[in-house]
């Protein structure tokens, strides 16, 4: 269906930023956050109606804005309708270029292009809006005018999510936060710190797990850091074995540019010294060349059983504080694997939805010819 609509777009095509909008669309209609387009440019200029929106809950609002274009000062008004047409169904019009539909993190991640013109020949922008604030509702005419990309995403452009970084620190009220701001190399330096004061940890009096802003990368580290929180015997328990131990593997699509890809990234790891990380590429990259040796496609079969024999008596947890993960709409990828090991653990989860699961856990990304 993506790909019928994509082809009846190609023929009205005749600009840039139309073969830029079609291919978005065709990607973000396969419903898998892992497949995107995107283009080595930026735009120089769009064009604004003084609004920058935001999804807020299950409606839209003014994030930010200029007055001196709208008329009036919109901070925080609640968005009716724009040209009369409600603002869910207007938004998906729009939305449908930039996000995943049917994603509320998809979609508030990208939000603030609802009423921002990048060009997109098959989005009608409205020249009117009714806004909501305080009981009090307002229409407003829109007007246009261009604006540099780099001013608006400077000025009004407003950031979504949260930024943990990394560490572990002791936080008030007897509490510890370990701040893991992605999956990638810097998560091993607070997995070795939450070893190290592994005990103190445990003895807490709660311990929070912040993901704000983390968009994946390999829930390895999360898996190691779940074993220095809870115990490896109880992680085992509940978890199942380690996944370099474990009975069902990684399934890669063996291709020429894929193996050359997964060898560059091992030597990569193995020289940062991540030896777990290195551990799973070796794994990767072996079963690439044993199945393309052997003429496969595919490394290994899509789906696997998971052992029925895992003992429902769980090993003791060594921790006895409770666990809080704190997630945003960044969160996705491995750190969607990571916030499903800590919740299997007994972990609560807090903050605003996550992100959606895909088909896919590992791309890269190539040039298109064009």
């Amino acid at each position: 269906a993506a790909y019928t609509k994509a082809l009846a777009r190609v023929a009205t095509v005749s600009s840039f930023e139309g073969y830029r909008a079609t291919l978005a669309e065709f990607a973000n209609s396969l419903g898998d956050g892992h497949l995107e387009t995107w283009t080595r440019s930026s735009p120089r200029e769009v064009s604004w109606a003084g609004i920058v929106a935001a999804k807020r809950g299950p409606g839209w609002v003014v994030a930010a804005g200029d007055p001196k274009l709208t008329g009036q000062d919109l901070d925080g008004a609640r968005i009716v309708s724009c040209d009369k047409v409600p603002m869910e169904r207007f938004a998906r019009d729009i939305m449908s270029f930039h996000a995943l539909l049917g994603v509320d993190a998809s979609v508030v991640l990208h939000g603030g292009w609802l009423l921002v013109d990048d060009g997109n020949p098959f989005v009608h922008y409205p020249r009117e809006c009714s806004f909501e604030r305080n009981g009090q509702q307002v229409s407003v005419q829109l007007h246009w005018p261009a604006i540099a990309w780099t001013e608006l995403r400077k000025t009004y452009w407003k950031n979504v999510i949260g930024h943990s970084g990394f560490g572990v620190r002791q936080s008030d009220g007897g509490g510890y936060w370990i701040a893991l701001g992605d999956l990638t190399s810097p998560a091993q330096a607070v997995v070795d710190a939450t070893q190290a004061a592994s005990a103190a940890i445990r003895a807490a009096r709660y311990v929070v797990i912040d993901l704000r802003g983390n968009g994946g990368g390999n829930d390895l580290y999360g898996r190691m850091l779940a074993n220095a929180l809870y115990g490896d015997a109880h992680a085992v328990s509940v978890l199942g074995p380690m996944p370099a131990d474990g009975e069902c593997k990684s399934a890669w699509r063996a291709s020429p540019d894929n193996l050359a890809a997964m060898e560059a990234l091992l030597a990569e790891r193995t020289q940062a010294g991540e030896a777990a990380v290195s551990g799973e590429l070796a794994i990767g990259v072996k079963d690439m060349k044993t199945a393309r040796a052997q003429g496969r496609a595919l490394t290994g079969a899509l789906t696997c059983a998971q052992p029925a024999t895992r003992s429902h008596v769980a090993a003791p947890s060594l921790i006895h504080a409770p666990v809080v993960v704190l997630t945003d709409a960044a969160c996705f990828s491995s750190c969607l694997g990571t916030l499903e090991l800590f919740r299997k653990l007994g972990a609560i989860q807090v903050g605003q939805s996550t992100n959606a699961d895909t088909h896919n856990s590992e791309v890269r990304a190539i040039a298109l010819p064009s």
